[in-house]
């Protein structure tokens, strides 16, 4: 394999690559199993043939360094990640093709009130430039807000929307062909889908070649009872640039197969990885700048929802907060308010249920006063950027 990326250029310029991405699963504490999976995903990664994979939470030191000796005994020498203990992203790139450039971007909402956890996984996008024989392609490695939105709800929709936009803008700016690879953690049906591909141009793979097939699975030994529905949540998505198109050849799963481990069944990961093979041609145009407006439009819409919870949430922290205060309060004056015999014991239950409202009511305080005004600014960054996309959207373009 190690000829493959040259041997697959064409005597008329059409190159053929094969990427691949998978969500590790290498969470401290949390994943079962971590040691031997990353072992196992390593002992796969040579027959897959890859150009390049993009992983999504590898958080341990320990599971890089088995990711990255495989890799480099499968061909794949290249890399990036960001090697911090906190705030590291969980992303991981591995490469046949040399590595020209790299840029992180980490999110400006990466969490808040709904997923206080995700706020220590400094979790955002790489932007990889690959130097193929053909030409530079740009690599996104990404993992978009975790969480499920129950019906009628817009709570999870809105704040990967934000992450999406800005995400969007970063591939706008880019005039070469483009892959997008990574957990986006929704549907093909859920809106936040449409507007990143209505915002960037960016085509479904899967969809586009009819290979649609969950890669959050209950058959999954780790998901067979968390209740979710089989889910198509991990992603490769592709779009033209100046002067190479993609076309999109074969999409298959990988690092499905299921193994024992002390006798019971494991798996790699709790996703399913996708290897896609994609074809670039000469002579494509430049990407569009045009973006749908209905993408806009239900983008503009998802955030001002947003923002709108969030300023309820935190009208709601300080009215509790006001309450424990109130009632922390009155039990500190019930000492004097109340007969002899009977003080102690009433005394005792209103402090008691003070201190139980007031716990609660400084915790929602503490979020809606340090999380929330943090979440609002993101939402109101989004709100700007959107409005930049469709401003540039809107400018004739120059020769």
């Amino acid at each position: 394999m190690g000829t493959r990326v040259a041997s697959g250029l064409h005597s008329w310029g059409g190159m053929r690559l094969r990427f691949a991405t998978l969500n590790a699963w290498a969470l401290p504490l949390f994943a079962k199993h971590v040691s031997p999976r990353m072992r196992a995903i390593g002992e796969r990664l040579g027959a897959l043939e890859l150009d390049a994979i993009a992983f999504q939470e590898v958080w341990t030191p320990s599971a890089r360094r088995v990711l990255l000796e495989a890799g480099r005994r499968a061909g794949l020498a290249n890399v990036w990640h960001r090697d911090r203990f906190l705030f590291g992203s969980g992303l991981l790139v591995l490469s046949r093709l040399p590595i020209e450039d790299v840029d992180f971007d980490r999110f400006a909402l990466r969490g808040g009130r709904l997923r206080r956890d995700e706020l220590l996984g400094g979790k955002g996008f790489a932007k990889v430039r690959l130097l193929t024989p053909a030409g530079i392609l740009t690599l996104f490695d990404t993992h978009l807000h975790a969480g499920t939105a129950s019906v009628g709800s817009s709570k999870y929709h809105a704040q990967r929307t934000a992450q999406i936009v800005q995400l969007s803008h970063e591939v706008r700016e880019i005039r070469g062909p483009v892959i997008v690879l990574g957990d986006l953690n929704c549907e093909e049906s859920d809106p936040e889908h449409c507007v990143l591909r209505g915002l960037t141009g960016l085509r479904d793979v899967a969809a586009e070649l009819d290979r649609r097939a969950p890669t959050a699975a209950r058959a999954n030994p780790y998901r067979g009872d968390n209740g979710k529905p089989d889910r198509r949540i991990d992603y490769v998505l592709a779009r033209d640039g100046e002067p190479l198109a993609l076309r999109a050849l074969s999409l298959s799963l990988a690092f499905d197969e299921p193994f024992l481990l002390d006798g019971r069944p494991a798996a790699c990961s709790n996703h399913t990885g996708i290897v896609a093979d994609l074809e670039l041609t000469p002579g494509s145009a430049a990407p569009r700048r045009a973006a749908d407006p209905e993408a806009l439009a239900l983008a503009a819409r998802l955030l001002d929802e947003g923002a709108d919870v969030a300023r309820e949430v935190r009208e709601q922290g300080r009215v509790w907060a006001g309450a424990g205060m109130a009632l922390a309060v009155l039990a500190a004056g019930s000492r004097r308010a109340l007969p002899a015999d009977r003080r102690g014991f009433l005394r005792g239950a209103l402090q008691l249920g003070a201190l139980a409202a007031l716990a609660p009511g400084v915790g929602i305080s503490l979020s809606s006063e340090w999380l929330v005004p943090d979440e609002i600014d993101a939402f109101r960054e989004a709100r700007s950027v959107l409005t930049r996309i469709h401003d540039d959207a809107a400018r004739p373009r120059l020769a």
